[in-house]
């Protein structure tokens, strides 16, 4: 497993890192110009760079080669490799990508204050009764953590909102320094290991596997040490050419 998080500079215009679009996939390319936000466009145009940079390391693919496909579920996968597997997430000034060989899930989140009974309309009353015995600083943290386990397991799955948010849940124990992560559900899907990381201030990060092999921590980086680290690739002539189709 890998886990990489990438900081992208909020003011950056949509112009800055424009001509790599001409390396990413026709439907993004079409796509991403669509937002209205140069900040969203940076964020999409960021976390396609992540991906294909991940899989030029890991797998010596030429970016050319690479192609993304979608599941029957609609989950992003590669092309003629079913034995791998990745997936993607942002928020605010982030974005995040875990690459395994088994089924995996990734969210991150910005932690905000919230108003209103949010908890009570998508977690289940166990959850909802641990959030109640909190408050403060120590309650918005633990509902955003309650929240990106929950949507890295939904992404693990595939099906996303379509199984039900009151169909699983989790309990926190902090009897030590990490947090003990236990899923509860009745779902096919249970037997799981979670991780949350606290790699980017004001956010939480959580990652779901079918293992406990987590990473110490993900890898860190800028939105400019990324675009170094593709462009190389693309400028490399020595890197190796995968011999499976993708």
């Amino acid at each position: 497993m890998r886990i990489a998080a990438v900081r992208v500079d909020p003011n950056l215009d949509r112009n800055h890192y424009a001509r790599l679009l001409a390396y990413i996939s026709p439907e993004k390319r079409n796509r991403l110009p669509r937002f209205r936000q140069d900040n969203d466009f940076n964020l999409g145009l960021i976390a396609e760079i992540l991906v294909r940079t991940m899989l030029g390391e890991e797998l010596g693919i030429a970016n050319e080669q690479i192609r993304i496909e979608a599941d029957p579920n609609g989950k992003p996968r590669l092309e003629g490799m079913p034995d791998y597997h990745f997936n993607l997430t942002h928020s605010g000034q982030w974005v995040a990508c875990v690459t395994d060989r088994e089924q995996t899930g990734i969210d991150i989140e910005r932690v905000i204050e919230l108003g209103g009974d949010i908890a009570g309309r998508f977690f289940t009353h166990k959850e909802c009764e641990y959030l109640n015995r909190l408050s403060g600083e120590m309650r918005t943290r633990a509902f955003f953590q309650l929240w990106t386990l929950k949507e890295s397991y939904m992404k693990a799955d595939g099906k996303g909102m379509r199984i039900g948010l009151d169909t699983f849940g989790f309990v926190l124990d902090y009897a030590n320094e990490e947090p003990v992560i236990t899923l509860e559900t009745k779902l096919p899907l249970n037997n799981c290991s979670f991780r949350l990381y606290e790699c980017c201030p004001g956010y939480e990060l959580a990652v779901c596997a079918m293992h406990d092999r987590f990473p110490a921590e993900p890898e860190v980086m800028s939105d400019k040490e990324l675009v170094r680290r593709f462009e190389a690739l693309l400028d490399s002539s020595t890197m190796p050419t995968s011999s499976q189709s993708c």
